[in-house]
């Protein structure tokens, strides 16, 4: 059994903490100025790069923006690489739980076509070079390093997809010692049932059983612990074959934790010098947050207790959604409290306007979902200048995106709609918005849906469910339709807006979109729709 994916081999033209010298020229991907290359696979190249606050100039801004050091991950694939599996990775990213995988930012494709990624930068090296100095591993780095991977395969799981490239080289680590999945190369969609997808899971169970295995070898020197450790990987061995695979994943993440609370992981000499990932992790944070209502992927694909709400591995970076949101809040209390020009009352406001209205016409449930979106909308807008300027720079006109920064879909936006999409009205970009999101979801396509709605927003994630269901023989006529009715700003604060929607068909109920400005434009947050 063997990885489907070639393994990252490490750029030899340039040395792990190598940074070029500042008279080279300038080099941009979607809009980041390039560091330096990190590594390569068969599928992509991966580089690092500074973010658009400071990558002109390439010195970190001064004042209120100077302490994130914004560097982030650029993934840019081939042109060879297969769209299915470009479309499998971009679920994955999009569907699973915030922490779970690198953190998505944003999508952008290039001249001549390739997509780009642009992903939370990883620094703690990996399992495999961590596992490389021969030391030995506590039961709690043990059950830290595990643990989230298991919570990670489960919830791929149950949006169908399966890892098949899971070794030590694909678990990576921020700063701090938390392990996250990569390698998502590796990914594959389950067949229907029968002997294909038998062969599937079995590859896939023997895959994380090997990765088990390697891990727990490591634990000692205590006799005791050993053993211990050995009895339960070979239990999973054992098990791995013969039981279905969310009970499977269910079992191992409960006998992890039976047998050693979680601690901290001893990165040693694997992480990587010179780049702090916290801002980027902040980012994820802010942008990530789900819906308050309903399951988590792992709950609903029967998986065990999801953990990650209770900071239980070793920190509160592996804090779920409800801990995201509270994030989000204390920021959003510091950003509107700031001053410098903004409307300090602004997120207060449209709360007091927008509760009773919710309440009336959806229950509280969905005026707990809103509060989720507005928090998290309004803080991301409110890091950065409500015209979108750069610091020091006076307030532009309508941006013009440039070619390299055009998320791939926006190739279906015509050029109104685009002007329209990064204009300064919300109500013309919901009606571009809305067009393009049902040319994407009539075509089945993930990828187009980035150029639309937020990335790791709860729109893209419901509608990256109905174009899963579309692809396996589902019908997505249901979710097409809104482009058609009539938009109307209700309320606006910076770079949020609600705008309703009244159908032509007056028996239908009235619908509403949030949409938030960033860079690249407007994007849908939540669209809310009886």
């Amino acid at each position: 059994m063997t990885s489907h994916e070639e393994p990252i081999r490490a750029n030899p033209l340039t040395a792990a903490g190598s940074r070029p010298d500042s008279s080279d020229r300038l080099t941009l991907i979607a809009g980041y100025r390039v560091l330096r290359r990190l590594a390569s696979s068969e599928r992509a190249d991966i580089y690092a790069g500074v973010a658009p606050s400071w990558a002109a100039s390439g010195e970190p801004p001064e004042g209120e923006m100077a302490a994130p050091t914004r560097t982030v991950a650029l993934k840019v694939f081939r042109p060879e690489a297969d769209d299915a599996s470009i479309e499998r990775e971009i679920r994955a990213l999009t569907e699973t739980s915030p922490g779970r995988l690198a953190g998505l930012l944003d999508v952008a494709t290039l001249p001549g076509g390739r997509m780009c990624l642009v992903l939370e930068l990883l620094t703690g090296g990996s399992l495999g070079r961590h596992l490389a100095d021969g030391r030995w591993v506590e039961p709690g780095e043990a059950v830290t390093i595990l643990a989230p991977v298991v919570v990670a395969l489960a919830e791929l799981q149950a949006i169908g997809l399966v890892h098949l490239g899971l070794t030590p080289a694909v678990i990576l680590f921020d700063s701090r010692g938390r392990p996250v999945l990569a390698g998502l190369g590796g990914l594959r969609a389950f067949p229907e049932p029968g002997p294909a997808r038998r062969a599937l899971t079995e590859d896939a169970a023997g895959c994380l059983s090997h990765l088990v295995r390697i891990v727990l070898d490591r634990v000692g020197p205590d006799p005791e612990q050993t053993h211990a450790a050995r009895e339960l990987a070979e239990w999973f061995a054992a098990a791995a074959p013969r039981v279905p695979g969310a009970t499977r994943l269910a079992d191992l993440e409960r006998r992890l934790f039976a047998w050693s609370d979680a601690g901290p992981v001893c990165l040693g000499s694997g992480a990587e010098p010179g780049h702090d990932p916290d801002s980027a992790v902040t980012v994820l944070r802010l942008r990530s947050v789900a819906p308050v209502t309903g399951a988590s992927p792992a709950t609903a694909g029967g998986g065990g207790t999801d953990r990650s709400s209770s900071a239980g591995w070793g920190g509160p970076w592996f804090a779920g959604p409800v801990s995201a949101v509270r994030a989000a809040a204390g920021v959003v209390l510091a950003v509107l409290g700031r001053g410098a020009g903004r409307d300090n009352g602004a997120g207060v406001r449209l709360w007091a306007w927008l509760r009773p209205a919710l309440r009336a016409r959806r229950g509280p449930a969905l005026a707990g979902v809103v509060v989720a979106v507005l928090v998290a909308g309004v803080a991301v807008s409110g890091l950065r200048p409500a015209t979108g300027a750069r610091p020091g720079e006076s307030a532009p006109g309508p941006p013009v995106v440039p070619a390299a920064s055009v998320p791939a879909s926006a190739a279906a936006l015509t050029p109104s709609d685009r002007v329209a999409v990064n204009g300064d009205d919300p109500v013309t970009a919901v009606q571009a918005l809305l067009g393009l999101r049902d040319r994407c979801l009539s075509a089945a396509s993930v990828a187009c849906l980035d150029g639309a709605e937020q990335a790791q927003s709860s729109a893209l994630a419901a509608d990256s469910h109905t174009v899963h269901l579309a692809q396996q023989g589902g019908a997505a006529a249901a979710a097409i339709g809104l482009a058609s009715w009539t938009p109307v700003l209700a309320y606006r604060t910076g770079d949020v807006a609600l705008v309703t929607l009244t159908a032509t068909d007056a028996q239908r109920k009235p619908a509403s979109v949030l949409v938030v400005k960033g860079e690249a434009g407007w994007r849908i947050r939540e669209i809310f729709d009886d």
